[in-house]
């Protein structure tokens, strides 16, 4: 099994950081896999396909399996409820809202 390492990019907003990938080999989102636990996010996914062959004495057919593992840490504890992913024409895009500074007025005495 081949392993792969597509193209990453994580970008930072002032309210989320979006982290893009580059997954050409991927048919199907269903083949994508996202976990969140504490701080840190693994993203994987694996591809299945048959490769035909054919040369002036042989023929055949191969197959070919390929996965992707990421780690990716942010600086804050994920809330599972604050993550978004989609898929569209091979590219994976992650959305993970930062969490809202909690703000407490002290009064003064």
């Amino acid at each position: 099994m081949d392993a792969l390492e597509p193209l990453t990019d994580i970008t930072e907003t002032p309210n989320e950081y979006i982290i893009t990938i580059d997954l050409p080999f991927i048919e199907d989102k269903n083949q994508i896999e996202i976990y969140a636990q504490g701080n840190a996010l693994e993203i994987s996914a694996e591809m299945r396909k048959a490769v035909r062959y054919r040369h002036a004495y042989s023929y055949g057919e191969t197959r070919e399996v390929r996965r992707f593992t990421k780690r990716i840490t942010l600086p804050f504890e994920i809330n599972e409820d604050e993550i978004s992913a989609s898929f569209k024409n091979g590219v994976l895009v992650v959305r993970v809202q930062k969490p809202k500074e909690k703000r407490t007025k002290i009064k003064v005495q």
